[in-house]
């Protein structure tokens, strides 16, 4: 999710938010500067027409704690069969 949000803010200038359900109804936005029209879908709650559509906000929460992967244990654990592809006479 996190690397749409960057190509939206890098590519646009102003956001709309919809909201709504099909066949039913529907809320589309006043036009908001790229940052704010963001925050406000992960907030969940349009304030201009308060109006909340997500009970809980999306956070990203980032470890503070580092883990090293070994490259060697990373790399096993997936085993796969061994690959073999004919096509007429030869093999790979």
């Amino acid at each position: 999710v996190e690397h749409d949000l960057a190509v939206l803010e890098y590519l646009s200038d102003f956001v709309c938010c919809l909201w709504g359900s099909a066949g039913a109804y529907g809320v589309v936005t006043m036009p908001f500067g790229v940052r704010e029209g963001i925050n406000i879908f992960l907030d969940g709650k349009i304030p201009t027409e308060n109006l909340r559509f997500r009970e809980v906000a999306l956070t990203f929460k980032f470890s503070d704690q580092a883990t090293e992967v070994d490259e060697e244990d990373q790399l096993s654990r997936f085993d796969y069969p061994e690959l073999q592809k004919t096509m007429g006479n030869g093999g790979f």
